[in-house]
């Protein structure tokens, strides 16, 4: 969780600095005076206003505070949706957008959140290790509490998919850590590089047998680690394995299936099976298996 990174990237990084721009109060364009980024808007006096709250409000000390706040209905009586600036990194980027993002930035929940992951980043994943510690009981319900009203959402993982944060503080549902180091208190037998996934439930009550121990059984043909969990007769029941490009479109993701997968292949481990089955998904590129406390991508019931 990088907000407070995000938030300077937004409120500075989009922004052309104001000592390199220049606009005009009453023109419907505004022009950077390098050639690094152009800035263009067809509503009368946007980006004007824009700018001065980007300039006037661009940094930690002064971010959602006092008039830093609110930024859609500061920008909105003068934009609207298709107002657009290039960035200094020659994307289009809607005005609008950026105030709504700076606006959930700003908002209670993400601020009682980010204080939260800045403070006690531990806190989010506890619950993968049997009681979370008071500190972090009081700590989640607090932001719990602030969040409960709220319909903020964040792309915790960068998939394009964000996440209400009260319903990531709520559920959390995927747990997995290192077997070796913390399998064997739990009575599962684990070894050094098996993973231990826990926390998938289903309201019907349905595959549940997501959860378990799952055995390092090598490297695929792409690099990464994959795994497989027996069933009771000890024959592999299901496999947890990375895949780059299950099909044409798909993000990179950790999926759990039961269907063995062709380690032999760099992509589309799942080989002549249409499209990309699986019991439940973890959107990310990461190298290794996301460990710890998080939500998943796509779990499936019934």
């Amino acid at each position: 969780m990088k907000a407070s990174a995000a938030a300077l990237a937004l409120l500075v990084g989009r922004a052309i600095a104001q000592s390199t721009t220049t606009t005009t109060t009453d023109s419907t364009t505004a022009t950077a005076t390098t050639t690094t980024a152009t800035t263009t808007a067809t509503s009368k006096g946007c980006l004007t206003e824009f700018y001065r709250l980007m300039s006037a409000c661009g940094n930690e000390e002064n971010m959602c505070m006092g008039t830093c706040r609110d930024f859609v209905s500061q920008v909105g009586p003068l934009c609207t949706e298709s107002d657009m600036y290039t960035d200094e990194d020659g994307k289009q980027v809607s005005v609008m957008d950026s105030a709504r993002e700076a606006d959930t930035f700003c908002s209670p929940c993400f601020q009682s959140f980010r204080l939260l992951t800045e403070r006690q980043p531990h806190c989010l994943t506890a619950h993968c290790y049997g009681s979370p510690p008071p500190e972090c009981e009081s700590a989640m319900q607090a932001s719990r509490n602030t969040c409960s009203m709220e319909n903020t959402s964040w792309d915790f993982e960068d998939t394009g998919r964000p996440w209400r944060i009260y319903d990531y503080l709520m559920k959390m549902p995927w747990c997995a850590h290192d077997a070796g180091m913390g399998g064997s208190g739990m009575g599962m037998g684990g070894g050094e590089g098996d993973i231990i996934v826990s926390g998938f439930h289903c309201m019907d009550g349905s595959n549940e047998h997501v959860n378990g121990l799952y055995h390092f059984r090598g490297h695929a043909a792409n690099g990464r680690m994959y795994f497989s969990k027996v069933d009771m007769m000890g024959s592999p029941d299901l496999w947890l394995y990375f895949d780059e490009a299950c099909a044409p479109g798909h993000a990179p993701a950790w999926f759990i299936t039961d269907h063995r997968p062709d380690v032999t292949r760099w992509t589309d481990l799942n080989g002549p099976a249409p499209g990309c089955p699986h019991l439940a998904a973890i959107e990310t590129s990461g190298g290794e298996p996301p460990l710890g406390g998080r939500m998943w991508t796509s779990a499936w019931c019934g």
